[in-house]
């Protein structure tokens, strides 16, 4: 496949964009490096939205004597475990789906799921 040269125009202002963005340099001998500079740029704030969501969440948990701690993000998958009260609570899965759940999806649109574990 040849670029014509407007093609290689808009890849070099896509190029820019993202420098701005995520005020990263792209270094062009090493581009692969610098897409997972990116994507890891990307990740460490969706985590950090994440844990500010359910630092909201968590006080509402904590009245009933439970709690929820953050695991890892995976692929749009929010991976906690509830913990206390909540462990083996016959509300747990409510919690979980109306509450945790729809809290982060509506917060963070890059979370599509969250999964319980035990």
């Amino acid at each position: 496949h040849y670029y014509t040269l407007y093609d290689f125009k808009k890849i070099v202002l896509i190029q820019i964009c993202v420098i701005k963005k995520y005020k990263i340099s792209i270094n062009p001998c090493n581009f692969q490096q610098s897409i997972k500079n990116i994507e890891r740029n990307t990740v460490e704030k969706i985590v950090k939205k994440i844990n500010e969501v359910l630092d909201k969440i968590r006080p509402y948990l904590e009245n009933d004597g439970g709690s929820v701690k953050f695991n890892r993000f995976e692929n749009g998958v929010v991976y906690v475990t509830l913990v206390g009260a909540c462990r083996g609570c016959p509300l747990a899965d409510s919690t979980l789906g109306d509450g945790i759940e729809t809290a982060l999806i509506n917060e963070i649109p890059e979370v599509i799921k969250v999964i319980n574990e035990d």
